[in-house]
């Protein structure tokens, strides 16, 4: 009887371990999974729907670096004014408070924690000067089209920007258009340059084709070609 109780009392502390070391992994891949990520250009800002938040809203906030340094704490005007001046990484928590009048139609944004990821450099598109060295058009675009769309490029303290890592698509219907970068460069200046890129493939004619231009950090600008190839 004595070697029966305690080979329970040790298959039920077994047990209680197992369930511990169970329920700390559950918690912390619930808490990972909860860390939404946000990626912004240095000198950039976030927007109420970037964390989840709505106008009239009330929330309180606090930013850390990734050593857990809390750098500034504020409400919601002062989150949606603030600057993130320094690339990096950061840790954004928000924090909910009640607002008067709640009611089921008008509830309150949830608290939440943001990864959020500051670039040293920032890229803008000028769609309206995109410009093609050949007509665009089906039958061209066998031995290749090339067009030219000016860049204004801001680094950070001369930190630099690998022009390789944008990506070019063509969108139309039956089109099977391959895109390359012809001029790839690592730019370490802000200023304004200039991309060259080569379409050449097969596409129907009479249809009408968009092209996505898309930086280094994912964002996509779009050129919508106003007439048919």
């Amino acid at each position: 009887m004595q070697n029966f109780y305690f080979k329970s009392c040790s298959r039920i502390s077994l047990l209680l371990v197992i369930f511990f070391f169970s329920t700390t992994k559950f918690n912390a891949q619930s808490s990972n999974a909860a860390l939404n990520k946000i990626s912004l250009t240095f000198n950039g800002q976030l927007g109420l729907r970037e964390i989840k938040m709505h106008q009239g809203d009330q929330f309180s906030w606090s930013l850390s670096d990734t050593n857990q340094n809390v750098i500034i704490t504020g409400n919601q005007s002062t989150l949606t004014n603030y600057l993130f001046s320094t690339p990096g990484k950061y840790i954004l928590q928000v924090t909910a408070l009640p607002s008067i009048g709640h009611s089921e139609c008008n509830h309150g944004g949830d608290s939440g924690m943001f990864e959020v990821s500051v670039s040293a450099s920032k890229v803008l598109f000028d769609i309206n000067q995109l410009t093609f060295l050949s007509t665009l058009n089906a039958a061209n675009l066998i031995q290749g089209v090339d067009f030219t769309i000016p860049i204004q490029v801001s680094v950070f303290n001369s930190q630099s920007l690998n022009t390789s890592l944008f990506k070019v698509r063509l969108q139309g219907v039956d089109c099977a258009v391959q895109a390359s970068i012809l001029n790839s460069q690592i730019i370490q200046a802000s200023g304004i340059y200039e991309l060259k890129v080569r379409l050449q493939g097969q596409a129907r004619s009479q249809t009408y084709i968009m092209i996505d231009i898309v930086d280094h950090l994912g964002n996509i600008s779009t050129y919508y070609h106003p007439t048919e190839l």
